[in-house]
């Protein structure tokens, strides 16, 4: 699922330019891309794109589906409900679950689960990375179970979390105010201290502290509001 925006030679004469598409399969099983009516807004694309899903809760939902099927599905009705970044993540996440990607959903079970754990174990990742990857499968496999109205929880029920107990723990480089005070005085420029005073006391992440704009400021309040990323 996802907008589409025409090209401007195949707008209507009323301004209409949105389309929402879906896979859907045909007579020889092969998927392909369809596509809606046309809408003025692309607001107006998804609202109705929305109406469409909540109509056809069991399209597509065999168990013959693969998971890599269902996983590219799930990405593409992500597209317009997440940050671009957490796009990047799903990608990042997909490559490591390549042994389900041509399984049929009805063929999921303990043993390419354990294949899969295996899998993770051989690579150099922490149990924090392994287990994201896993949380991205659940997510996966709960969206087909409420789009689709189909019971995976077979093999849902078979994912375990990853832990070593031999994992060294990464240490935490953690500046007292003291410290702070003394790592501050050496900054090179005005911009530069203020950019550090900020995340340090106010606690921002990175990608909070460079999404800030002037408007975030009330000077007469002196408060700072963070409100994106």
């Amino acid at each position: 699922m996802g907008i589409y925006k025409l090209p401007k030679s195949q707008w209507t004469k009323d301004g209409r330019k949105y389309k929402y598409y879906w896979n859907e399969k045909d007579e020889t099983g092969k998927w392909k891309k369809k596509f809606s009516s046309a809408y003025k807004t692309k607001l107006d694309a998804m609202n109705a794109e929305r109406e469409f899903l909540n109509e056809q809760v069991t399209y597509g939902g065999d168990m013959d589906m693969t998971f890599g099927e269902l996983m590219t599905q799930y990405i593409s009705f992500q597209k317009n409900r997440v940050r671009r970044r957490t796009l990047e993540t799903y990608e990042k996440r997909k490559h490591h679950l390549k042994r389900f990607e041509n399984v049929k959903l009805k063929d999921l079970d303990g043993e390419i689960y354990h294949q899969f754990q295996e899998d993770l174990w051989n690579k150099s990742l922490k149990c924090s990375s392994r287990n994201n990857i896993q949380k991205f499968l659940k997510a996966v496999l709960n969206w087909g179970m409420k789009r689709y109205d189909i019971n995976l929880m077979n093999f849902y029920n078979k994912i375990e979390i990853f832990n070593d107990p031999n994992e060294i723990e990464e240490e935490k480089d953690i500046y007292t105010p003291e410290e702070f005070k003394r790592f501050i005085s050496a900054c090179p420029d005005l911009n530069t201290k203020v950019m550090f005073e900020i995340l340090y006391y106010c606690g921002l992440r990175r990608g909070e502290a460079r999404g800030l704009q002037w408007t975030d400021i009330n000077w007469n309040e002196h408060t700072l509001s963070i409100t994106k990323q």
